[in-house]
């Protein structure tokens, strides 16, 4: 029996590998009968979007798996009053573009110009796979944590531990020897309201946490821009405002 990622790989037309994890007979997938081939032939080439571009939208037909070279992209889902929601925030590696019934789960926007590497069915070689699978299952893993933060943190907590994280994520040194790695200098590329967004907090009670932050010693503004470029003064106090967060989580 094939695992719970074998299966969405299955679905979206890249070829799966044997390894440890969920069966997807026991969630009730069903192996796909014919895999389709999702790109033309020049498929695992690079592709470049600017900043701002839509690569494709919710409930639209899936037609690639793209994994990300360079660059930020969000993922967003409609919401009951006509917005969006953000539901997670990818980086290099990262992999979007999985569905298990032909149709795109989430919209793909970029937040940076972006790199990406078009996967399809017979393109892609064993070790890619494995790696791959890997990269879906941190992405996953993240999700969740992402959830368990919204649903269970305070707003100054949801804040922290985003910041921390990303910290982490784009400054890898960062997982060894935090202590000695201050000052961090950030580039965030998200309006406040984005960020808000994927806090599930309000942009008011956000600004009064960078505030407490800011009068704390936490963080600085070196250049007040549209988009957040902040300096993070005290890594471990930030960090002990949400002592759950862990330097493999990411955002």
């Amino acid at each position: 029996m094939n695992s719970l990622l074998d299966g969405a790989l299955t679905r979206a037309g890249l070829p799966t590998s044997s390894h440890d994890g969920i069966e997807a007979e026991q969630l009730g997938y069903e192996r796909a009968p014919s895999p389709r081939s999702l790109v033309p032939s020049d498929a695992n080439a690079i592709r470049s979007f600017a900043a701002g571009h839509t690569v494709h939208r919710a409930g639209t037909g899936a037609g690639a798996v793209f994994q990300i070279a360079t660059g930020h992209v969000k993922l967003l889902v409609p919401t009951r009053n006509g917005g969006q929601q953000i539901v997670a925030l990818l980086g290099a590696g990262d992999c979007f573009g999985l569905s298990d019934d032909g149709r795109n789960l989430c919209s793909a926007e970029t937040l940076t110009p972006v790199q990406v590497r078009v996967l399809a069915r017979g393109k892609t070689d064993g070790n890619n796979i494995h790696t791959i699978n890997r990269q879906l299952q941190a992405q996953m893993s993240a999700s969740f944590s992402h959830c368990v933060a919204i649903t269970q943190l305070s707003a100054r907590e949801r804040l922290a531990d985003f910041l921390t994280r990303w910290a982490k994520r784009e400054t890898p040194q960062l997982l060894n020897d935090g202590a000695d790695a201050e000052p961090i200098e950030l580039r965030i590329p998200l309006h406040r309201y984005e960020i808000a967004n994927y806090l599930s907090v309000t942009t008011e009670t956000l600004s009064r946490c960078f505030a407490e932050f800011r009068r704390r010693g936490f963080i600085s503004t070196p250049t007040p821009k549209a988009r957040e470029i902040l300096r993070i003064d005290d890594f471990q106090g930030l960090l002990a405002v949400c002592p759950d967060a862990r330097p493999e989580q990411r955002p």
